[in-house]
């Protein structure tokens, strides 16, 4: 999931809503944290935008605001990736956007958070056995402790 999807996590869980809460405005602030204001709107029946949320039907009371820090994100982000044991950077695809360029389409590339595992960082572990050896080189004798 995105910063973007942990922010909102995070939003709706401080308001006690569900899904059907959606965020309309974000205003970031010093700091890196985010003022969120959203509602629970219906979606519009009929007509082009089909499908789409209704904001002039606001349902369940008006458009709540509620402040998103850094920290919380940073926190949700670590839950989710807990919880899932996926990468939140590429959602466990193993790839994120590259770029994008008319006639050749989108361009991924493995993603560097999870070296391409997919796995959550956390549960990233050593594939390959390996040995360190640590040398302490005293500079007042000129020796080297193994």
């Amino acid at each position: 999931m995105s910063s973007m999807d942990m922010a909102l996590n995070v939003a709706r869980r401080k308001l006690a809503v569900g899904e059907e809460w959606r965020p309309c405005a974000w205003t970031w602030m010093p700091g890196n944290d985010m003022l969120m204001e959203g509602a629970v709107v219906p979606d519009i029946a009929s007509g082009p935008r089909k499908g789409q949320p209704n904001w002039r039907k606001t349902t369940k009371g008006k458009r709540q605001k509620v402040v998103v820090t850094e920290a919380e994100t940073a926190a949700e982000t670590r839950r989710w990736e807990k919880e899932t044991g996926k990468c939140a950077e590429c959602m466990g695809t193993k790839e994120v956007f590259a770029s994008w360029a008319r006639g050749v389409g989108t361009k991924m590339k493995p993603c560097k958070a999870c070296k391409g595992t997919g796995l959550a960082i956390s549960t990233v572990i050593c594939q390959k056995p390996f040995v360190v050896e640590v040398t302490m080189c005293n500079p007042l004798k000129g020796e080297t402790d193994v």
